[in-house]
Parts: C-alpha cells; structure tokens; sequence
C-alpha cells in the first residue's frame, strides 16, 4: 500500500526571461533557505526565453521545476506557474531579486486567507543613483497611499492564497510587459474584500542598475501600463474613482529630502531624478491614449 504524498505547503512562482545569470543568483538564494517544517517548491516559469537547461542540471529536481512557454508577458507567465504549482500558498519573486535566508519561512507562515501579503524590497544596486531613486519612489508609493483604495504591492515580493489568487481571477493577460499587472491585481483585490498586509522580516534584494536613460525608458513604460490600467479597471467595471492627494506630486519630490540617512546634495539628486520620473510616466501615459485613438 502506497502512503499518500506530502502536501506541499507552498509554491515560489518566478517568470524569467533571458536573465540567466540574475535568475541563478535569485535560485541560489532559495537554495540557502533555512531549513523549515513544511515541503515548499520552486516554479520557473521561462517565458519565451533562452534555454535554461544548465540550470535544470544545476539546482534539485525534487523542488526546483522549470516550466517552459511562448513569450506572453510576466503575468500570464505567473498565471502559468500558478496553475502548475502543487502548494497551497504562492509566493511570487522576479528574477533578479534574492531573498534573504527565511524568506519562505516569514512569508508562509505570515499569509493568512483572504489577504494578500508583501514582504521588505531592499534596493541591492546602490552604487546606481536611479535604482536608489526608484525604490525611495517606490517607498514613498507604499507610505502615502496606504489606507487608500490605490493600495498596491509589488509583484517580486507578493504572497496569496493559491485558492485566493483562482478567485481573484489571476493576473490580467492585458498587461504585457512588466509595469501595472501588480497594481490592478492588488486594486482588484481590494475590491473584492481581501486585505493588503505587509511582513516587513521576509526580506528580499533587488539587483537593478539602471542607467538614467534605462531610468526614463523604465518609467514611460510605467506611463503606458498606467493607461492600461485605466483601462483593465474599467473592464473589470471597478469603480474606485482616481485616486486625489491634495498635494502628491509635491510630496512625493519633498519626500527625499526628508531622507537623513542620505547626505543633502544626495537628497536633492534623488529629487530630481523622481521629478524627471513623472515626466517620463506622463509622456508614456500619453503616447499610450494618443496611440489607442
């Protein structure tokens, strides 16, 4: 007679694409978790990319899976993964991030039903002004729309319920690149009841050095996902009205400045870099209407 399998307790769901060496980085450090008292899994879900063949050989069979797929963007790549995954807890890392030794563990054992968890994001290329301009926006997203129905978490450092995320409907496949698939999933959540928690001891590092041109580029992109947005919401008929801060603009350039851990002329490049961010999502956001009418 044959004793039934473990249940898995939870799966870790990565897409990737054509990021082979920063995607062995992001594995090593789930190979170094600590050691826990529940069967967990990894899901590569490779979207269209290269062969990761010397990776499949690298890293355990037993709890690293690799997925294959044509290119159709991180979300549905995600939804993929989830699909396949064999745990009853996701938790969603991207491929250039690294999670600190008890990630698992902290964002396991955090995730409660009906909600939706994120842990810390630590920005891991600080040598590069814009990667560190990014993450204090990103900071400041977090501080200033919490308690709000604009709420968001990023979809590197994401926990939900595998049986949630099915009700929740997934990602939206209308999001194909990596910008507001993330926001409208935690909106839409929102919506539908689920709480937004945070786990601020499942720590994860970013690896991302960007350029002032990649800075820009990145941030346009955001423009165009912010029209998609609009757009999925309207389909999905959420009726949250846009989102008014008297002031948030003007908030979010101070916002640095305030910053004591940064030394002054810092503060105010990290100003500046945030302000020609906005320009940048605008212009995306624009080219985006202009281009759909």
């Amino acid at each position: 007679m044959h004793n039934p399998p473990e249940l898995v307790e939870t799966s870790v769901v990565i897409p990737t694409f054509n990021r082979k060496e920063s995607l062995r980085k992001c594995l090593l450090s789930l190979h170094r978790q600590k050691p826990v008292n529940f069967r967990w899994e990894v899901v590569v879900v490779n979207d269209g990319g290269a062969s990761l063949e010397n990776l499949r050989n690298e890293f355990d069979r037993g709890r690293f899976r690799f997925l294959d797929q044509k290119n159709t963007g991180p979300a549905l790549a995600r939804n993929r993964g989830v699909a396949e995954a064999k745990g009853r807890k996701i938790l969603f890392l991207d491929d250039d991030c690294e999670a600190h030794e008890n990630w698992v563990e902290q964002m396991t054992l955090n995730l409660k039903a009906k909600s939706l968890l994120a842990g810390k994001t630590i920005n891991k290329s600080r040598a590069f002004a814009c990667s560190e301009a990014s993450q204090v926006l990103l900071d400041y997203l977090m501080l200033s729309l919490k308690g709000t129905t604009e709420y968001f978490f990023t979809s590197n450092n994401l926990g939900v319920g595998k049986e949630d995320f099915h009700q929740l409907g997934g990602f939206d496949g209308d999001f194909k690149k990596a910008a507001g698939e993330d926001r409208e999933f935690c909106v839409r959540a929102h919506f539908q009841g689920y709480t937004l928690e945070r786990c601020l001891d499942a720590q994860i590092e970013h690896s991302h050095e960007l350029s002032f041109r990649r800075f820009l580029k990145m941030h346009f992109k955001y423009g165009n996902a912010t029209h998609t947005y609009k757009n999925v919401k309207k389909k999905r008929a959420i009726t949250y009205k846009t989102l008014r801060i008297r002031g948030f603009h003007l908030k979010m350039l101070w916002y640095p400045l305030s910053l004591q851990k940064y030394h002054l002329p810092y503060r105010v490049y990290l100003s500046w870099l945030i302000g020609w961010s906005q320009v940048a999502t605008l212009a995306g956001f624009l080219a985006a209407k202009i281009q759909r009418h």
